[in-house]
């Protein structure tokens, strides 16, 4: 692949139509031209041998908005297929160039011309394939898995998408099994729950699937996300919400320490999954906080070396 720098007319350069960024964002165009004015364009058009854009396309628009007759270019030549789609790919998704829609498409038009054998969504074949995929557009493979769990999203979850529904909302669907997901869809299409009440609904299934029905039979229209948790909470009571006190039950805090520090002490944060992690780590911090406040507190009156059997 060879490229040399070179001034080109703005009305001789053409859009891609196989651009995978389908929706064209005007106003950023206009925004842009407004820099252009004062600044020129700093990072040059990418263009091929027959003066159609490769990336860049936004700059292009703005250049024309701001009245530029000639504006500076990288023309690269030998550029095609699937090398061609991965770099307006990886320019895209750097940029935040493109909604969610566009971006689940172009992922899994890569993964199609890069890697065929791995299309079988769900197969480790697949697993291995969104890993490699990740490292050709330099995202994480987790990254790469939310956006093309946007394709196997059903017709109304798509179009939803499509018409500006965040895609963070899908996360709560790989939470819980799948006969779940039919009402789920519908609290987040109809009744238009907002993404942590989605979510409070989850950990409340979670704790106590015996009430899944009745938590999910539930309608939450027009109702907040602290709205919702106390419904649901109601429900399927979090761990806060029925931990005993220790003046009541110092014999169940005690077998609760030696729990949570066993599992601390056996698990990493990594083997939880990845909807928890956030949650986790702030909860974990804060309880270290309050543990060493507590046991500033008590070696006033304890040897801290009784506490800790003699361990430091």
């Amino acid at each position: 692949m060879k490229y040399e720098y070179a001034n080109v007319r703005v009305d001789s350069i053409k859009p891609d139509p196989k651009q995978p960024r389908v929706h064209k964002d005007i106003e950023k165009a206009k925004e842009l031209a407004q820099t252009i004015k004062t600044e020129g364009i700093i990072n040059p058009i990418e263009i091929d041998e027959d003066k159609v854009i490769i990336t860049g396309e936004t700059r292009w628009r703005a250049a024309k908005i701001a009245g530029l007759k000639v504006i500076p270019c990288k023309i690269v030549r030998g550029v095609a297929g699937r090398d061609r789609l991965r770099r307006q790919v990886i320019e895209n998704i750097y940029n935040n160039t493109m909604n969610s829609w566009d971006t689940a498409v172009a992922l899994g038009e890569l993964i199609k011309r890069y890697l065929p054998e791995t299309i079988v969504y769900g197969s480790d074949k697949h697993v291995a394939g969104m890993k490699k995929l990740a490292k050709e557009v330099g995202k994480s493979y987790t990254f790469v898995r939310q956006y093309l769990d946007i394709l196997v999203q059903t017709e109304p979850i798509q179009k939803a998408i499509k018409e500006g529904m965040p895609r963070t909302h899908l996360e709560v669907f790989r939470l819980l099994p799948v006969k779940y997901h039919k009402k789920l869809e519908e609290k987040v299409l109809k009744e238009k729950v907002e993404r942590e009440g989605l979510r409070e609904i989850a950990r409340a299934i979670d704790r106590n699937e015996e009430k899944a029905d009745e938590i999910l039979s539930i309608d939450y229209t027009g109702k907040k996300s602290v709205e919702v948790a106390m419904i649901v909470r109601q429900i399927s009571p979090s761990f806060t919400d029925v931990l005993p006190s220790a003046k009541s039950n110092a014999k169940e805090l005690t077998a609760l320490l030696i729990k949570v520090s066993t599992l601390l002490n056996t698990n990493k944060l990594d083997d939880f999954p990845e909807f928890y992690k956030p949650v986790l780590r702030a909860n974990i911090i804060v309880s270290m906080n309050h543990m060493k406040s507590w046991l500033k507190h008590e070696r006033s009156k304890l040897k801290f070396e009784e506490l800790t059997d003699g361990k430091k």
